[in-house]
């Protein structure tokens, strides 16, 4: 889309060309789309009625591209962010993978051994009762061991199925997330680097201060935010500077402020805030990776404490009847 703009092209006949990439299950969408641009109504109208399936962010930015006649450049940069996006998500896949490898294993050796137990109808040697893997033994045991990481799946399987399906919103697990030191830092970056990214785009469009800071933070996705735009909208209503209203909400750094600041008395909040959010994101690529460090040495961590606690456990079961042997003579 932005590569057929810039050479010139209205939005009708880029999108027609384009619609077909998104895939064959969105051919009778796109028609739809086409008879709306062809009766007059703009591309981010059009498209906010399959919010189903087009990202909010998405449509937020092609509408601030119609506002401020730079719908070409949205596009580039909402190229560059969801390739920003793949990388991160790639670079938490293969940070985690091995790990959860190494969980899957763990998890498939303990409900093994209950089996082998059960199978063979190994006793303890003291208490002459079947042995038992956390506190499981026999074929109920392996029983109830599989349910409960049937169950754990399922539920898993079913929370990823109903966000991609948007039948549940991922802001309310950032609501969690941004409670949690370690976790809040990335996705804060990421909504700080979102909300520079448009104010950035809007300020120089001429659009009024109220609708601005508005749209900005609703762009940013994430709920600290956006539970603000009410409040912002009033003060700047009431006069103040974007700083200045900003700032009591307490959710951006003093060195944010301090920046923007700048920008509003030089006057060149546009160019300050697009350096700002290519340097969120840079920042928030760096803490995701290490992140995904921290979360595979976790993953190891208990893996590696779940075979030391069964190894010593079944090493005291049989140790014992030498130690009572040995006192006994």
């Amino acid at each position: 889309m932005g590569t057929g703009l810039r050479a010139g092209l209205d939005t009708l006949t880029c999108w027609k060309q384009c619609a077909r990439l998104l895939g064959r299950s969105f051919d009778s969408r796109a028609e739809q789309v086409t008879t709306s641009l062809q009766d007059g109504v703009f591309l981010n109208e059009s498209l906010s009625e399959h919010g189903k399936i087009i990202p909010p962010l998405v449509i937020q930015m092609i509408q601030i591209g119609e506002l401020t006649g730079k719908t070409e450049i949205v596009f580039f940069d909402l190229a560059e962010y969801y390739k920003n996006q793949v990388e991160l998500k790639q670079t938490f896949i293969k940070g985690i993978a091995w790990p959860v490898f190494e969980l899957a294993i763990g998890l498939f050796v303990v409900g093994l051994l209950i089996a082998v137990y059960a199978m063979l109808g190994v006793k303890n040697p003291t208490t002459g009762e079947p042995i038992s893997i956390l506190g499981l033994s026999g074929w109920g045991g392996l029983k109830i061991y599989v349910s409960i990481i049937f169950v754990l799946l399922a539920i898993l399987v079913a929370i990823i199925q109903a966000i991609r399906h948007q039948l549940i919103s991922p802001n309310s697990f950032l609501g969690v997330f941004m409670r949690i030191p370690l976790l809040s830092f990335p996705f804060k970056n990421i909504a700080m680097a979102r909300f520079s990214w448009c104010l950035s785009m809007i300020h120089g469009a001429g659009v009024d201060a109220q609708r601005t800071v508005s749209m900005a933070l609703r762009s940013s996705l994430n709920p600290i935010f956006t539970r603000h735009i009410k409040p912002v909208e009033q003060r700047i209503i009431d006069g103040e500077s974007f700083h200045a209203a900003l700032e009591k909400t307490e959710e951006f750094s003093r060195e944010f402020i301090s920046i923007l600041e700048a920008g509003e008395l030089s006057g060149t909040i546009s160019e300050t805030l697009d350096h700002q959010a290519k340097t969120f994101r840079r920042i928030a690529k760096t803490q995701f990776t290490m992140l995904t460090k921290v979360m595979g040495g976790l993953v190891f961590l208990i893996v590696g404490t779940l075979f030391v606690f069964m190894i010593w456990n079944l090493f005291q079961m049989y140790l014992s009847p030498i130690n009572d042997a040995l006192g006994g003579v």
